[in-house]
């Protein structure tokens, strides 16, 4: 029988697992396209960026310090309320430069999410490539275990 065979138990189990780890993946991907999709989106500028010391830890809870650059951001919510945020954010950004930005419309200070348009497009692939694989992955689960089942019967 199937499971009398280690081998093929280890390999369906390591196949398992990537395509679990890859629907993950997914469901990450889709979660962040959704936001996108779905939440208000506004503009917000950059209005005023300062440079702080941040403490840091390694590894081993050792404490250092790094400078990271901070943004404030200023929007509008539907309704034409001002609302402003600071956020460390790793592109470099100029006073005056604006970015897509999704919020919640229940909490609007709550900004859920900071987009350009390069970056949904990384997403929405890395996402449809994490579909396919993990959809792969199970498809040779499939054969894997079809092919030992008739193989067995066949004999």
């Amino acid at each position: 029988m199937i499971w009398n065979n280690i081998e093929n138990i280890i390999s369906i189990f390591l196949i398992l697992l990537l395509a679990i780890l890859f629907l993950w993946a997914t469901w990450g991907g889709c979660k962040n396209i959704y936001k996108y999709f779905v939440f208000p989106k506004s503009f917000a500028k950059v209005i005023n960026i300062e440079v702080r010391e941040v403490i840091r830890k390694d590894d081993e809870d050792n404490e250092y310090k790094v400078k990271e650059t901070f943004y404030l951001f200023e929007y509008y919510d539907k309704n034409e309320k001002k609302y402003r945020f600071w956020k460390n954010f790793k592109k470099k950004l100029r006073i005056g430069d604006k970015i897509i930005i999704r919020y919640d419309p229940k909490d609007p200070k709550k900004v859920l999410d900071i987009y350009n348009i390069f970056n949904l497009f990384v997403v929405f692939f890395i996402t449809l490539i994490s579909f396919i694989l993990s959809l792969f992955m199970f498809i040779v689960i499939i054969y894997i275990v079809n092919k030992e089942i008739i193989g067995k019967i066949s004999k």
